[in-house]
């Protein structure tokens, strides 16, 4: 019998870690906190230790490390993690992790692993081209080309959050300005949403948060948007066209199957999902006539990341 596979998902917050057997049952999960000190040294140190605990004397075919942010695949090195301290660039993560927890490593971005881990086993099983869209904190994508996941010539294929919406638009985190992510991401809908508030706009919002508009969530916009409050609407509408925007632009250039959404923004459920097939049918709706694409939510959730590492890892053994 193949030996399981272990997956690792390092976030800013949380390491999530799995353990999968080749035909993709998870045997064991695990999580423990991201140390906020000590630097790079000690987040490795606390990778390796939930990897050995869930291993827990196992051999391993192989570790999969899902990273949030960019790193030289082929390598295994580290470039750029911006929401995780320590100095990172040119780390040798890989081969530190694979020679703690004895099997060969390898390193992807977050976003790449979680596209991988739903072309495996969520929205894009069986589904040979597809472009994820991860709505969080930032926008990360992913791209599935002729079933398996596309890395592109350096292995930094599916930025799709740095496509330019507003040729104008705000300064965004990579130094450009008019980004999808500058405009759509969870923090640019919670200030959308707080500035409504501040400029003393009628709006259920203000009861939700308290009068604190640093308490202005995506979620907590989609939720009193539930409620039928127009203005927390019209924030989710505008949010989804932007969104939609961008998935037309990738629909275009790719010709995907699906589009698979996902990330905390995506929990504003189907008014999202509509909104964004809308825009896209009003934008591009002579494409799709020809080329039909589904809009699909995420299926794994907070696990994707792990699960597609742990996947990514394991290739080859089933």
């Amino acid at each position: 019998m193949p030996s399981p596979s272990l997956g690792l998902d390092l976030g800013g917050t949380n390491i999530k870690a799995v353990l999968l057997t080749a035909d993709g049952t998870v045997v064991q999960r695990l999580a423990a906190p991201t140390p906020p000190g000590g630097g790079a040294e000690a987040v490795t140190a606390a990778l390796a230790a939930v990897g050995s605990a869930l291993a827990a004397g196992r051999t391993l075919s192989g570790v999969g490390v899902a990273v949030p942010g960019v790193v030289d695949a082929a390598r295994g090195v580290v470039r750029f993690l911006p929401n995780v301290p320590g100095e990172w660039d040119g780390r040798p993560l890989a081969a530190e992790l694979g020679a703690a927890l004895g099997a060969p490593a390898a390193l992807l971005n977050d976003v790449r692993a979680a596209t991988y881990g739903e072309l495996r086993f969520g929205a894009g099983r069986g589904c040979s081209h597809f472009v994820m869209i991860a709505v969080g904190t930032g926008i990360g994508g992913g791209l599935v080309v002729d079933g398996d996941l596309y890395l592109g010539a350096g292995g930094h294929a599916g930025e799709v959050g740095h496509q330019v919406l507003d040729l104008h638009g705000p300064r965004c985190g990579c130094g450009g300005w008019g980004c999808a992510e500058a405009l759509a991401s969870g923090p640019a809908l919670g200030a959308a949403a707080a500035r409504t508030v501040a400029q003393g706009m009628t709006t259920a919002l203000r009861a939700a948060c308290g009068g604190q508009i640093g308490r202005l969530t995506p979620h907590l916009v989609a939720e009193v948007a539930a409620a039928g409050d127009p203005v927390a609407q019209e924030l989710l509408d505008q949010e989804a066209e932007r969104l939609g925007v961008l998935a037309g632009n990738l629909t275009v250039l790719l010709n995907p199957q699906r589009v698979v959404v996902g990330g905390g923004v995506a929990q504003a459920g189907a008014p999202l999902l509509e909104g964004i097939r809308r825009t896209m049918a009003a934008r591009i709706g002579w494409y799709l006539r020809y080329a039909p694409v589904e809009v699909v939510p995420a299926a794994l959730g907070e696990e994707a990341g792990a699960l597609g590492a742990a996947a990514w890892a394991g290739r080859g053994q089933a």
